[in-house]
C-alpha cells in the first residue's frame, strides 16, 4: 500500500484506467472469439456440402453486371485451370472486374464458383474463379461451362 501522495494518486489513477482498458480489450477479445467460432462451424458446414443459404454462395465482392448476362466458357488455361475466356465481352456490358456465376448443366447441374473478370475485351472476357476453400475442392473449368449475372430457374 502507498501513502496518499502524489505520485501514489498518480499510479493509482493509472492502474485504475489500465484495469478498465484490460476489462474491455478482454471482453472485444471474448466477442471475437466467439465470431471465429461461429465462421468455423460455417466453413465446416460449407467444407461438408451444407448451405443453409438459398441459392449458390457469394464470395465477397461479389460484382455482377448492370444487366443480365450469360455466356460460355470458351477456353480454359492449360497451366491454371482457375483462368478462362468467355463468350462475353464489353459489347454484352461486361467490365473489368465484374462478377459472374459458373456452372455446368451436364451430365447433372452443378454450381461451380463464381468468376471475376480481370480482362474484358469487345466479344470476349479473360476471367479467374475466385476460390476460397481447399485447393483439393476446387472445381475443374470445363470448356462449355455456362457463365451468367445471375442463375435463374
Amino acid at each position: 500500500m502507498c501513502w496518499p501522495t502524489p505520485t501514489c494518486k498518480k499510479y493509482r489513477i493509472i492502474a485504475v484506467g489500465n484495469e478498465g482498458r484490460a476489462r474491455t480489450v478482454q471482453i472485444q477479445n471474448e466477442l471475437l472469439l466467439e465470431q471465429v467460432r461461429e465462421l468455423q462451424a460455417k466453413i465446416a458446414k460449407l467444407d461438408a456440402g451444407i448451405n443453409n443459404i438459398e441459392g449458390p454462395v457469394r464470395v465477397s465482392g461479389y460484382n455482377p453486371p448492370a444487366k443480365d448476362v450469360s455466356g460460355r466458357i470458351e477456353e480454359v488455361s492449360k497451366a491454371d485451370n482457375s483462368l478462362v475466356v468467355i463468350s462475353l465481352g464489353t459489347d454484352h456490358g461486361i467490365n473489368k472486374n465484374n462478377t459472374l456465376d459458373v456452372f455446368r448443366l451436364d451430365p447433372e447441374p452443378k454450381y461451380l464458383g463464381t468468376l471475376r473478370v480481370v480482362d474484358a475485351h469487345h466479344h470476349k472476357s479473360v476471367a479467374q474463379l475466385i476460390f476460397n476453400g481447399n485447393a483439393a475442392l476446387r472445381p475443374q473449368l470445363k470448356e462449355g461451362d455456362k457463365v451468367a449475372s445471375k442463375i435463374t430457374k
